[in-house]
């Protein structure tokens, strides 16, 4: 069974749905966040979202 959650509302002001990662894909994910030793590291500007 697949869980969709509602995404960000487009331009039509509809929600769409998103697909939930499984278990597996969130593995996968995480693993490659710990290869590239993420999850601690300092802020950085360039990844920053501009207001």
């Amino acid at each position: 069974m697949q869980i969709r959650m509602p995404a960000a509302s487009p331009d039509d002001g509809e929600p769409r749905l998103r697909r939930v990662p499984s278990a597996v894909e969130e593995e996968v994910r995480m693993a490659a966040v710990r290869r590239y030793d993420m999850l601690d590291a300092p802020p950085d500007g360039a990844f920053d979202r501009a207001g």
